[in-house]
């Protein structure tokens, strides 16, 4: 569905939500308020004063705020507040509550439930004051009152410090120097040379490697000059160099192997970093000595191609060999979603190393080394958790020489660092165009004080590798001078990169010297610009919105404001205050920005402001009209029209807010739309605005990528061999796994780790906090032994029931993953748990068998029974002696999950089911397992759900969307909505991207993109499956980019299917329900053959709506379509 739209004319009223009040704690209800466009007290409102209010307030709490009076509050973030109080003065349901501030009403909703005097009740509620709020100090009362008289029965005051920097302290409690055990490694003690000619790469191998065998401690790098190539720091590891040491690198670029790492934001097999760590925990990079990369103008940097440093350095136009044909080629495999491990640089191409480049790495310090001559990127921690980089001189002037670059990284600090260098000074990233999506781990919670800019192409930049998106990055007291500084504050993004960056906050900002010379493109102040390289080239919307500056001054540039969008994707939310910027040259440049508000900001001495069209009626009338138009291929349609319904008197400051929603028909469409207030009886417009809509559900997608991120875990592993596991598979781990979970979950949590080898277990359960890991060669074997799987509430086929525990389970927990490169194996075959399925193609393809004995159905009658008549789940009792065969891996009612990377094979029935979960990424994960039943993932009744970069080889659907069968659906009502699938490749299966069937609690805003589907045993590659028994409504589903290379093309006239709605799977029309499907958007999908391009049966009484096809293309199509009962089915 396409979002509404609220359009606000001058003044606003407040958002209003829900709240309850009974004489019992309650489920708090989120409330967000515009603090600054609250709606005024109306006139004789009996606004009393709280010591006069006459109710006892017994207690009143406010989440996270020790005292109540001085309540420091983060901006958007929720905060519950609990007031317990004895009604005196009334006796009515007729109330309400409210959060008023300066006679403005901020959050009011009326209040539910009768109360009586005299008795005990409590009113449980939260709210979150939005970005319009950041950084005042708002006094408000919390107060109930009855509505009619408005007199105030309970009443409490706060004041309320809003800002994000609160959330400053936070971060940094979470951030630590890792600890090192108390031992030294010199490296000439394993035959290292101070020569700066010997080749030093063993001996620092050797001492690295040596100390973390011994469980950690420091490599100390004496006084000399250590020639050596690359060198990988392991865990626990802090190479550290004394004063008067360098570390010299080779130019020798065999030294320098091939290892896994990003270049410029995309994954590659490439040349190593100078200084590497992969998957490392506890490393330290420390002292006064230098690490010198060794480039010049003979060495590495040539291979930049053209660039101005290397012509003021080097007097070189253009280098050769150059790194363009490389760099296009890594380009193109990203875009084409080539496997990392397929990408293969290294020798024979000219991609230059990073010097420092920590990859999904924890626990990392980089604290007082000097770096120069770096290759390119200097410091460029990828994926990395907890780092402190401190105190560091970085001098390197080359071609693309960025200082430090956190990229997809989280909790960071940045302090006391001193740049001079040849690109940006601080660059954030988070991966660039596909790549950065594939990943999609956006850069958070970084903190930069205390630094010193000088040379550099940006000091303080976001971007341009931001594909994976920004938030939370925090900038203060620094100083930057230097003519040879091009840019102060960078953003730098476009349509090819995309990506979300927001809540950005900067203060304290001094810039005494900044590039001022005849340059048009340099010089800037504040740089938000969409424009860069590709600019609008590209279909990822570029979103920068809620950047907040404070106290930033500057002594000269060329511009104060350089802020450039698209006319499509506008910059949004940009404040400034108390900025004070001198000797600028060149007058503003700002385009396509809304909501750019100032306070207290001067240019060349002058107050700046922007001007707005005043509201300023200047006819009187009654009879006024709103009327919204749109220009649509060229031809002008009326969008909404409406009477403002009041009088309106010239010369008065008045206000009109209203709602607009725009259909369906308008999807992926942009269009200019105008906006008019108007008198009907001369048609004068007295007042117009006008606006560029893209209007897309798609644009919903960052937004639920914002919400979804994987749960982190303390830096602790529980090695299952330490409670008792033996490898093998023969001696049953149970216990090992259950205890070892049990004591991860105790400690606070951390990894459980399964090392390699082979582990028979029977059921594994989950709990919060724990991450189960399994490393590069382990299997867990699951026993076939059904007499020890116990009994758990669990979902089968949609439907509640006490059975076998799924092989991996969680219940209620939060904070869970499972991760690692090894393999689970449910161990289903020809004689165990499959031949339960009964009559099934698959069981009789690999095994021989026509019909299983015993089998299902009988159990699944029961069961099918159970739920129409709404029989209590606890006794639908199953499990020994029944024939209900487990799931593979069943997270229920949880949050916060991550499945990753592992591989898994025979599954007994669906593989991947969370039930009722939120926030869960199932991502890198490879499904090869083709007994009946075995749906890839099922995402059932859950919501905020990331599926990528996922492979699946399955017996049944690949992917299918469930919420729930039949009564059980409908009892629970829980949609399946907010689930992102890319990126994944779909071979043997039922369906490719399926909806259904046990569907009845319905979908809503599922999106699935960029995937591959090629196999002649996919039958079917998008497919919505529902019946009359099941019912219930799927709506707001998107498609877009599915190429479907090889599709079943044999005898049977019910397979192979490029699209396939069908409302009669199974029971079809014998039921009361009614399956409703509508608002299916697929865009360019192609198929190289395939049975039936499309094939659509509805109902005679309940058709199929609004099935929209845009640039798609299918060949070598064996049959004719069939349509049958569809409105509204359309191709562009």
């Amino acid at each position: 569905m396409i979002k509404q739209l609220t359009i606000f004319l001058y003044i606003c009223g407040a958002a209003l939500s829900s709240g309850l009040l009974l004489p019992s704690d309650l489920k708090p209800h989120l409330l967000k308020s515009q603090v600054l466009n609250g709606r005024p007290l109306k006139t004789g409102v009996y606004n009393e004063n709280c010591e006069s209010a006459p109710g006892n307030l017994l207690d009143i709490s406010v989440e996270n705020c020790t005292n109540i009076e001085t309540c420091k509050v983060i901006t958007k973030r929720e905060y519950n507040v609990k007031i317990d109080f004895i009604p005196e003065g009334i006796a009515s349901s007729n109330l309400t509550w409210r959060i008023t501030n300066d006679e403005k009403i901020l959050i009011e909703k009326r209040v539910v439930g009768d109360i009586s005097p005299g008795l005990k009740y409590t009113v449980t509620y939260s709210f979150a004051f939005d970005s319009s709020a950041e950084g005042k100090l708002l006094p408000v009362k919390f107060q109930i009152l009855d509505n009619p008289s408005q007199r105030v029965e309970i009443c409490a005051t706060s004041l309320m410090d809003v800002s994000a920097w609160h959330m400053v302290p936070e971060i940094l409690s979470r951030i630590r120097a890792p600890t090192f055990r108390n031992e030294d490694f010199v490296i000439t003690s394993y035959g290292a040379v101070g020569d700066g000619v010997t080749d030093n790469t063993d001996a620092f191998k050797n001492a690295i490697e040596t100390c973390n065998a011994a469980g950690g401690g420091r490599v100390v790098v004496p006084p000399g000059k250590f020639l050596t190539g690359a060198i990988t720091i392991l865990s626990n590891v802090n190479l550290h160099l004394m004063e008067g040491s360098t570390i010299l690198f080779t130019h020798d670029i065999s030294k320098y192997p091939n290892v896994r790492s990003r270049t410029e934001g995309m994954e590659l097999i490439n040349y190593s970093p100078l200084i590497y760590a992969f998957e490392a925990e506890n490393i330290g990079l420390t002292g006064n000595g230098t690490l010198d990369g060794n480039a010049d103008c003979e060495n590495w940097w040539p291979w930049n191609g053209r660039n101005s440093n290397l012509e003021e350095l080097c007097n070189i136009t253009e280098a050769h060999p150059g790194q363009a044909a490389s760099l296009a080629l890594l380009t193109d495999m990203v875009a084409r979603n080539i496997p990392v491990e397929e990408r293969v640089f290294g020798n024979g191409h000219f991609l230059r190393p990073q010097f420092v480049q920590p990859q999904r790495s924890k626990n990392v310090l980089i604290e007082g080394v000097t770096l120069k001559r770096s290759p390119m990127w200097i410091l460029n921690p990828v994926l990395c958790e907890n780092v402190i980089i401190r105190g560091v001189t970085i001098d390197s002037k080359g071609p693309n020489s960025d200082g430090c670059d956190p990229e997809s990284s989280r909790d960071v600090l940045i302090e006391n660092v001193k740049f001079n260098n040849g690109d940006d000074c601080i660059a954030i990233k988070s991966g660039r165009n596909n790549d950065g999506r594939r990943v999609n781990v956006k850069s958070e919670n970084i903190i930069i004080q205390n630094c010193e800019f000088q040379d550099g192409h940006g000091a303080f930049t976001i971007g341009s590798e931001i594909s994976g998106g920004a938030r939370n990055i925090f900038c203060q007291d620094s100083s930057m001078s230097s003519p040879n500084l091009e840019q102060a504050l960078r953003f730098k993004n476009n349509a090819l990169r995309g990506g979300l960056i927001e809540d950005i906050y900067i203060r304290n900002i001094h810039i005494s010297e900044l590039y001022n010379g005849t340059s048009s493109s340099r010089g800037m102040i504040l740089s938000i610009d969409f424009n860069y390289q590709e600019g609008s080239a590209g279909d990822h919307s570029p979103i920068v919105r809620n950047v907040d500056i404070r106290n930033v001054t500057a002594t000269t540039a060329n511009y104060a404001f350089y802020l450039r969008g698209f006319p499509s994707d506008r910059i949004t939310d940009v404040w400034l205050y108390d900025c004070h910027f001198d000797n600028v040259v060149r007058a503003n440049v700002i385009e396509f920005v809304d909501r750019l508000q100032l306070d207290n900001v001067t240019v060349n001495g002058e107050i700046f402001t922007i001007t707005e069209e005043p509201y300023d009626c200047v006819i009187f009338s009654g009879t006024l009209i709103w009327r919204i138009t749109a220009t649509i291929n060229g031809v002008e349609e009326k969008i909404s029209e409406q009477s403002l319904g009041k009088v309106v008197l010239p010369g008065i400051e008045q206000a009109i807010s209203f709602t607009l929603l725009f259909s369906t028909k308008y999807e992926g469409l942009t269009f200019p739309i105008s906006f008019a207030i108007v008198d009907p009886s001369s048609q004068r417009v007295e007042i117009c605005g006008s606006a560029q809509l893209d209007v897309s559900t798609w644009h919903m997608v960052p937004e639920i990528l914002s919400r979804i991120g994987p749960p982190t875990f303390p830096n602790q592993d529980f090695s299952i061999l330490d409670y008792g596991a033996v490898e093998g598979g023969e001696i049953l781990n149970t216990e090992a796994f259950k205890q070892s979970i049990e004591a991860c979950n105790a400690a606070g949590g951390g990894r459980v780790v399964v090392p390699s080898g082979v582990y028979l277990t029977s059921a594994i359960k989950l709990l919060s906090n724990v991450n189960l890991h399994l490393v590069e060669g382990s299997r867990i074997l699951f026993t076939q032994n059904t007499t020890t799987y116990p009994i758990v509430h669990s979902r089968w086929e949609g439907m509640e029931l006490m059975n076998y525990s799924p092989f991996i389970y969680a219940f209620e927990a939060e904070n869970i993953a499972l991760t690692g490169t090894g393999i689970l194996d449910g161990n289903a075959d020809c004689e165990h748990w499959w031949p339960w399925k009964g009559r099934n193609n698959n069981l009789e393809l690999l095994c021989g068998i026509i019909e299983g004995f015993p089998i299902q159905d009988d159990d699944r009658n029961v069961l099918l029974d159970m739920v129409e008549r709404g029989v209590p789940v606890e006794e639908r009792v199953f499990g020994e002696n029944h024939y209900l065969r487990p799931q593979f891996v069943q997270p229920h009612r949880s949050k916060n999950v991550l499945i990753e990377d592992i591989t898994l094979v025979r599954s007994p029935m669906w593989i991947l089911n969370p039930v009722q979960c939120e926030n869960v990424i199932v991502r890198g994960v490879t499904i090869n397992s083709t007994g009946p039943n075995s749906d890839g993932c099922d995402p059932e009744s859950c919501k905020d759900v990331l599926i990528e970069n996922v492979k699946f080889r399955t017996g049944d659907d690949c992917i299918a969307v469930k919420s729930g069968r039949n009564a059980d659906g409908r009892r629970l009502g829980i949609k399946s909505e907010n689930i992102v699938v890319q990126n994944c490749e779909f071979e043997d299966g039922h369906g490719g991207f399926t909806i259904g069937s046990e569907i009845s609690g319905g979908a809503q805003n599922i999106f699935c993109q960029d995937c591959v589907m090629s196999s002649p045993q996919l039958e079917q590659a998008l497919r919505f499956k529902n019946n009359a028994v099941r019912g219930a409504l799927i709506e707001d589903i998107f498609i877009r980019n599915i190429k479907i290379s090889e599709l079943y093309t044999g005898t049977s006239p019910s397979r192979g299917m490029a699209l396939s709605i069908d409302f009669y799977y199974e029971e079809g029309p014998a039921g009361n329900h009614t399956p409703i499907v509508r608002n299916i958007d697929i865009r360019n999908v192609t198929a190289n053959k395939a049975n039936y391009a499309l094939y659509l049966r509805g109902f005679p009484q309940d058709h199929i709506e609004d099935i929209r096809l845009y640039d798609c293309h299918f060949d070598e199509v064996q049959h004719p379509n069939v349509i049958e009962f569809v409105d509204r089915l359309q191709f562009f």
